[in-house]
């Protein structure tokens, strides 16, 4: 018998594809189930590949086929839901971001905290090295104490209205904040902590549902201020571009999807006092199989070896819960005029 780590694929649209194909790819796992509700794609599937079964129900998933780990890549407002029809087992779960349209929802469910503890969630902008190499070096101290930041996170991805379930806030639960900045607002978790309050203002320009663009602010107890803008229909960014600038007492560091920029007033850990530079391929070590962009390729791998007992840099539900909880403050600071919110 097999002692590969076996998953079922919820929802087999782009991110479903992506997660199918690394996981098939990986030595170590295989995919040997499929659910999704559109019955003429999982014909095509099954008449291509007949070795990995497919459903339109969780239930049948469940009666018919026994698995290690899922994944849940399905609209937004499903993943709750979906995660909670596994409360009864002991799967492993990664989730695409977000964990959900609201914190009101992941509340609803009260899923068991031992479910908790064996689901992550998709906020792959960790495992890309650059970021993953400038959370290590503040946790270094390298620039010394935090003074404030500067994020953003921009994309030419909408120039026309959105005809999918994306635009849909009752489905997405809202636009660009929540589709594309919900990388930015964990990466800003993950690097600085919790703030104490939000406040931001959103812009509609294509879409009246959603918003195009967000611009916010993150207030710390302890004296930081950060600053987060997102737009989805920033021309010249056909890629996502995502950067943070950070001010530090003995230094100040940019970082983006190029590159790793800081000047340190003073000889801090492995750095002389200076400027110092460190592109991203300096930084690319090589993963078990490229598609869709290497950090997807380190989450799996991440993942696995999660599930093995190790020890790694995945998003816990708990994070991801903190990254929705500060979603929903900057909504309600948009929706009143901007004011400050207390995060619970």
């Amino acid at each position: 018998m097999s002692d590969r780590i076996s998953f079922a694929v919820i929802g087999f649209g782009k991110m479903g594809i992506l997660h199918s194909a690394l996981i098939n790819s990986h030595p170590d796992a295989e995919v040997v189930a499929l659910v999704d509700n559109n019955h003429r794609m999982l014909k095509i599937f099954d008449d291509m590949n007949g070795a990995i079964k497919t459903f339109t129900s969780i239930e049948e998933l469940k009666e018919s086929v026994m698995f290690d780990c899922a994944v849940i890549a399905t609209p937004s407002n499903t993943h709750i839901p979906l995660l909670s029809d596994f409360s009864d087992s002991n799967l492993w779960v990664l989730v695409e971001k977000p964990l959900a349209i609201n914190n009101q929802q992941i509340e609803a469910k009260n899923l068991p905290e031992s479910l908790k503890q064996r689901s992550f969630v998709g906020y792959v902008m960790r495992f890309l090295p650059v970021f993953n190499k400038v959370y290590h070096m503040l946790q270094m101290r390298t620039i010394g104490a935090i003074k404030s930041f500067q994020s953003k996170y921009l994309i030419e991805s909408r120039k026309k209205k959105i005809k999918s379930w994306r635009g849909d806030p009752e489905v997405a639960g809202g636009g660009a904040l929540i589709t594309n900045a919900s990388h930015l607002v964990d990466m800003c978790l993950w690097y600085f902590g919790k703030p104490e309050k939000v406040g931001g203002l959103k812009q509609h320009f294509l879409h009246q549902q959603v918003e195009d663009t967000f611009f916010g602010q993150m207030v710390y107890s302890d004296g930081i201020i950060g600053t987060i803008e997102t737009d989805w229909s920033r021309s010249g960014y056909r890629l996502p571009f995502m950067s943070i600038n950070i001010i530090g007492e003995k230094g100040e560091l940019l970082v983006d999807n190029d590159g790793i920029r800081f000047s340190l007033f003073e000889s801090a850990t492995d750095f002389e006092k200076g400027f110092h530079e460190i592109s991203a391929s300096e930084l690319y070590q090589g993963v078990f199989f490229d598609i869709g962009g290497e950090e997807y390729s380190r989450q799996i791998e991440a993942f696995i070896k999660s599930f093995r007992g190790q020890k790694t840099e995945l998003c816990s539900f708990n994070a991801a819960k903190d990254v929705q909880k500060i979603i929903d403050a900057f909504y309600l600071s948009s929706d009143s005029n901007g004011v400050l919110i207390t995060v619970d």
